[in-house]
């Protein structure tokens, strides 16, 4: 639904120790936010 919403915005889903290698799961779920390859927020 928010990537009708917002089309311009990439989404992504994925097992979270395939992204982030030993990223611990009690952080989840975890949304990251960018800009220009910059990390804005976590």
């Amino acid at each position: 639904q928010l990537a009708a919403k917002f089309p311009y915005t990439k989404f992504l889903k994925a097992i979270a120790q395939t992204c982030i290698p030993n990223f611990p799961e009690r952080n989840l779920p975890s949304l990251f936010v960018y800009f220009e390859g910059d990390m804005m927020k976590q």
